[in-house]
């Protein structure tokens, strides 16, 4: 994956999540400091019985303004991932980060390959183009 750059030269930033650090407050404190180019959020987790327009209030993309907030979400529902994805777009992502659950060592756990094959269909239904790191 190629990281933008800006008109120096130089990489953009990202302030990425950490699992029970990076939270909206965490994320809000370092944006008046400043320093980084965009914010992602903690991971949005969507179950499969998700009601996605009610889990899509937990997404408010000036939360770090004037820094842009990417969402990063999170499921194994190719439907409601789409729907979800949608939703927050709607709601003005800069970026939508889609986390498969792979390779996830839990008992849903999915193959690299079977992933890989979710992402296609995933990305066929947002006719827009995933980007996958190893």
């Amino acid at each position: 994956m190629v990281l933008n750059k800006d008109a120096h030269g130089c990489p953009y930033l990202i302030l990425a999540p950490m699992e029970g650090v990076g939270d909206r407050s965490f994320r809000k404190s370092m944006a008046a400091i400043g320093g980084f180019d965009e914010a992602v959020t903690d991971f949005i987790r969507v179950p499969s019985n998700a009601h996605v327009k009610s889990l899509a209030r937990n997404y408010l993309a000036d939360e770090t303004s004037p820094i842009p907030l990417a969402a990063q979400l999170m499921g194994s529902d190719l439907d409601l991932m789409a729907a979800m994805a949608q939703e927050i777009e709607k709601k003005g992502a800069p970026r939508i980060d889609l986390n498969c659950g792979c390779p996830s060592k839990t008992k849903k756990h999915l193959s690299g390959l079977n992933c890989w094959i979710m992402g296609r269909r995933l990305r066929k239904k947002l006719k827009m183009t995933l980007y996958f790191s190893p």
